[in-house]
């Protein structure tokens, strides 16, 4: 585990993560932006970048950066270790800048996600983003590809939070923040196309 220190607006800022120099690099540059144009850095205060939640916390006469324990309760945990948050987060802004796509609104890894029943037991997925129709709801429908039309039974779907996903589909949660229309396709673990609101593909991974 590496500890990084910098520096935002006069202030020192530390965080812990077994990540490359380059994403610390990047997240340091992401707060340092955030605190110019926020001034987010103060005790117990609650950020959220992209689809993530953060939480900076007092530390002797500096601040650390906290994150949402994602692979545990979420809602009631944070961590000192961003590991897992610095990836999630790289994927997604990856993803964003490959497509050219800019998210709409603010989608939570704390949100729900309508499943058909049928996605959970395979890894072959896509993932569409609809317009939201409540606060905690993403927007977001996960189906199994190759399922041949929509069910009418309730019982073939479930809900569940977006968070709940990182066990057995860690890939859809990199495609969560793209804008309302969008399709990502999910093979194996990992997106190999995007499409946009107009059916224009935007991203395809390299053959």
């Amino acid at each position: 585990m590496k500890e990084y220190q910098f520096d935002a607006a006069g202030k020192t800022v530390r965080f812990s993560a077994d990540v490359t120099g380059d994403t610390a690099e990047f997240f340091e540059q992401i707060i340092r932006e955030q605190e110019q144009a926020y001034g987010i850095i103060s005790d117990k205060k609650l950020i959220q970048i992209l689809a993530l939640f953060f939480r900076i916390s007092k530390e002797g006469a500096g601040y650390r950066v906290l994150a949402a324990d994602y692979a545990g309760d979420p809602e009631k945990n944070a961590v000192s270790d961003l590991t897992l948050s610095l990836e999630l987060l790289g994927q997604q802004m990856y993803l964003l800048q490959k497509t050219g796509l800019e998210p709409q609104d603010a989608v939570s890894l704390l949100d729900t996600v309508l499943i058909r029943r049928t996605a959970l037991m395979t890894q072959d997925v896509y993932l569409m983003k609809q317009e939201p129709k409540e606060k905690t709801d993403s927007g977001l429908y996960l189906g199994a590809l190759g399922d041949r039309g929509g069910s009418q039974n309730p019982e073939d779907y479930t809900a569940m939070q977006l968070f709940r996903l990182l066990p057995t589909h860690p890939a859809v949660l990199s495609a969560v923040c793209l804008p309302v229309g969008s399709i990502a396709v999910i093979r194996n673990n990992a997106v190999e196309g995007v499409c946009d609101a107009s059916g224009r593909e935007v991203f395809r991974t390299e053959s």
